[in-house]
């Protein structure tokens, strides 16, 4: 296990003692369904961005190895995977760190945390933000565990409940700060001042 400074084996080991079985494929199938709009919710995050689109995405690195700085197939960390998938999924750039990605958004409780946001944990100090991942539904999320890879685990379980900070989710505001793509005439410029100010986009490969 490649492990992050500060971690500890012992705690790890809590990470799944409320474990999700994604080789089971009825657990992939409810959260497409039910959270992709066939269920007569929303097709659209609260964000903007497509349902389906987004959970596509994650659901095609879902088993890539983590790796502390990583931002590719041979290995990802946590914070990278959350900024590739809002990239592909909503051409959104957010700052390269948890700790950063952290201070975007607005505030948001745990219970009412909505699919597409992004959900924080103090995982080796309480005083900022140091793992991230995607918030899916029903206590689930998405992320790049340091012990499993890109994989969903639970908020009920152990180690993540007692180390979760907080959700966040994006603003109209925030989505025109930071939402690039072709059809922006200002597309470039808007990216190029987005990089300037620390919004450093992983080299994905």
């Amino acid at each position: 296990v490649l492990l992050q400074e500060g971690e500890n084996i012992a705690e790890l080991e809590k990470e799944d003692d409320v474990p999700v079985d994604l080789d089971n494929m009825e657990t992939v199938r409810f959260l497409l369904d039910a959270y992709t709009g066939t269920s007569g919710i929303s097709d659209i995050t609260e964000s903007g961005i497509p349902k389906k689109v987004l959970m596509d995405r994650i659901m095609e690195w879902v088993g890539t190895p983590y790796h502390f700085g990583g931002s590719g197939a041979n290995g990802i960390d946590c914070s990278a995977f959350v900024q590739y998938i809002y990239y592909k999924s909503g051409s959104i750039i957010l700052p390269r760190t948890a700790r950063d990605q952290y201070e975007i958004g607005m505030r948001i409780d745990r219970d009412e945390l909505e699919f597409g946001d992004m959900i924080f944990f103090h995982t080796y100090s309480r005083s900022f933000a140091s793992h991230v991942g995607i918030y899916l539904g029903d206590n689930l999320f998405a992320h790049a565990s340091s012990r499993y890879g890109v994989t969903v685990s639970s908020l009920e379980s152990t180690y993540y409940a007692n180390r979760f900070i907080g959700g966040r989710r994006l603003s109209i505001h925030d989505m025109d700060q930071l939402t690039v793509g072709d059809q922006d005439n200002q597309s470039d410029n808007k990216q190029k001042t987005l990089l300037s100010k620390g919004a450093v986009l992983a080299p994905f490969f």
